[in-house]
């Protein structure tokens, strides 16, 4: 099984634990952790992240030029994320940036046009009700009916999405 999961979070090798423990629970499963090139997350942490490229077998991290060093939201990649997909060509496409973000509406569209038919999934820690303005609003629907599971950080979060029209899996 080939997954992709795409975050700014994965900048960080602790973070990378559960990911690189995931490509080691069998033969045959592979991870590529898809993180922005550069990176400044501000706070006191004021300096500019540049991630390397790393090979550990089934596991792998791999920077692709990113638009927006520093707002998660706003996260999309560049053209070298198509290539990365075709050659890869994954079966899940994991996406941390909840809901609304671009970078899952990115991913969920090369995956249509790329043919690849990997299944869309996103993670969420959101857990308070909320209310969306154009465009948001309509970036949210797309996420959330080409997503084929969501995984949810607490329940409250998985309520919250039910809310929004939300009707497909959750994975715990």
């Amino acid at each position: 099984m080939k997954i992709l999961v795409a975050s700014h979070t994965y900048i960080v090798d602790l973070n990378c634990e559960k990911l690189r423990a995931l490509s080691q629970l069998e033969p045959g499963i592979e991870v590529t952790v898809v993180v922005p090139k550069t990176w400044k997350p501000g706070g006191v942490q004021n300096k500019i992240i540049e991630t390397q490229y790393r090979d550990e077998g089934a596991f792998k991290i791999v920077p692709v030029s990113n638009f927006s060093q520093n707002h998660q939201g706003l996260l999309t990649f560049g053209a070298d994320l198509i290539s990365l997909l075709k050659q890869f060509r994954p079966q899940i496409i994991q996406v941390e940036q909840g809901s609304r973000g671009l970078a899952y509406a990115q991913m969920i569209a090369l995956n249509q046009l790329l043919g690849l038919k990997a299944k869309n999934i996103f993670f969420t820690w959101w857990n308070l009700p909320y209310e969306l303005k154009l465009p948001i609003a309509l970036l949210e629907k797309y996420n959330l009916n080409h997503s084929h599971g969501i995984i949810s950080g607490n329940q409250d979060g998985a309520g919250v999405l039910r809310q929004r029209g939300y009707k497909r899996p959750f994975i715990k």
